[in-house]
């Protein structure tokens, strides 16, 4: 989790693009993605983040892991 959050803050480009491409290799990657950017306070900064994702079906992923994680259980 540490480096998911350090590697996307510091490139959250190249960080989504390699997120992306080996979710089927490490499917802990949309949660892990949706934790660290849906605990980003600022919502501004967490949308740009998502927007930087080039897989659209993945950000979708991601968007949706944050939404539920939002309503609870």
């Amino acid at each position: 989790m540490v480096l998911v959050k350090s590697w996307s803050e510091a490139d959250p480009a190249s960080f989504a693009t390699w997120a992306a491409a080996h979710e089927s290799q490490f499917p802990e990657m949309v949660p892990a993605v949706a934790t660290v950017y849906g605990s980003l306070p600022d919502e501004k900064v967490r949308v740009e983040r998502l927007s930087k994702i080039p897989d659209p079906a993945f950000r979708q992923r991601v968007e949706d892991e944050i939404k539920r994680a939002r309503q609870g259980p």
